[in-house]
């Protein structure tokens, strides 16, 4: 193929863990109690904005996610989640289109002195679920993820097998962990180890 045909011919997209070009959520790994999905190619925007109560409330309320407070991960019906990153930041996720995303948040955001950026191919998501779900979390984190510290709605930014990820739980035996794309592959690796043991 010449250099020219290499130019003009589109890319198949791949997911971080090497599952194609589909978005559906894959089964990448399974041990007892526990499985794990890759969520591959979310739409993910991040949202810098002044962090007044008139601002949160409109934009959590267009968004549909309500408000996402301080080390918390907030959802909707839909899917949609937003989580608090720091005093004036938020991570929304949605299975839309980036650019659409973007603009959707940005139009809500803008008027309350909001900006956003598209940083969709930062991360790879997994789901975690299962009831021992958090003896995994445990063997490679110091985050405490007894229901009593970390309870459904928090999320914590930590390490998890030497690695920088997002953890939010989202249901009683349910966590979804974000972690750069480049890393994504040590850490399922990491994780299925950990299975195993």
């Amino acid at each position: 193929m010449t250099a020219e045909a290499q130019a003009t011919t589109p890319l198949e997209r791949r997911s971080p863990l090497g599952n194609g070009p589909s978005a559906r959520p894959t089964v990448v790994a399974r041990g007892e109690g526990v499985e794990i999905r890759e969520r591959p190619f979310l739409a993910q925007v991040l949202l810098r904005m002044p962090p007044t109560d008139q601002a949160l409330a409109a934009v959590g309320t267009a968004l549909g996610v309500g408000h996402s407070a301080a080390n918390r991960i907030a959802t909707s019906d839909a899917g949609r989640f937003a989580i608090w990153l720091g005093p004036d930041e938020w991570l929304v996720v949605d299975d839309a289109d980036p650019a659409t995303l973007e603009h959707e948040i940005r139009s809500i955001a803008a008027p309350h002195g909001g900006t956003t950026t598209d940083v969709s191919a930062h991360r790879t998501f997994l789901a975690l679920v299962g009831p021992r779900v958090t003896d995994v979390l445990s063997a490679g984190s110091s985050v405490d993820w007894h229901p009593r510290a970390f309870a459904v709605g928090h999320a914590a930014q930590t390490q998890l097998a030497r690695v920088d990820v997002i953890v939010g739980r989202v249901g009683d035996h349910a966590y979804i962990v974000a972690v750069r794309t480049s890393f994504a592959r040590y850490l399922l690796t990491w994780l299925q180890d950990a299975l195993e043991d």
